[in-house]
């Protein structure tokens, strides 16, 4: 059984190899196929064009490029939201402070507080409108990422 699974298997790489021939170079007529069934075409367009490596890129290349960029939107939006978080853990730890100040009533040494608000400050900039700014583009190029993977899949299933 096992050796009839790896058969079928080795076949259905064949068969895939000759679909997505390494040979075939990604034309902008593929790259408009491919981007025209996402939320945004232009975007999809210019984050797979921009990327030199595509123009000389075959659809298993595609795939990895579009996968790797999707990796370093994520990781420069993730980066954003940590050094948020970074800033309120300071905060939670000013405010421990303040609160012990409180409870043996030294409500002179109280300064922290003026340090937690400017640290709050900070990550307010990051509001609602800004946090859509952030994020939409990330929701965008997973969406270019599924577009290209979704056509590379029809292309393998045509046969």
């Amino acid at each position: 059984m096992g050796s009839y699974t790896l058969t079928v298997f080795a076949l259905f790489l064949s068969v895939a190899a000759l679909i997505i021939h390494p040979s075939l170079q990604i034309s902008h007529e593929i790259l408009g196929k491919v981007c025209s069934k996402v939320e945004d075409e232009d975007f999809c367009l210019r984050f797979l064009e921009n990327d030199p490596r595509t123009r000389s890129a075959d659809l298993p290349k595609l795939s990895l490029i579009s996968i790797e960029l999707t990796k370093k939107r994520a990781q420069a939006t993730l980066q954003t939201f940590i050094e948020c978080v970074i800033e309120y853990k300071n905060i939670q730890r000013k405010i421990e402070m303040v609160y012990q100040l409180s409870q043996q009533k030294k409500y002179k040494k109280i300064t922290q507080l003026a340090k937690a608000w400017v640290l709050a400050n900070t990550c307010n900039s990051i509001n609602s409108i800004l946090i859509n700014k952030i994020s939409h583009p990330m929701f965008l190029t997973l969406d270019a990422a599924n577009g290209v993977n979704k056509y590379i899949t029809q292309m393998i299933n045509r046969t």
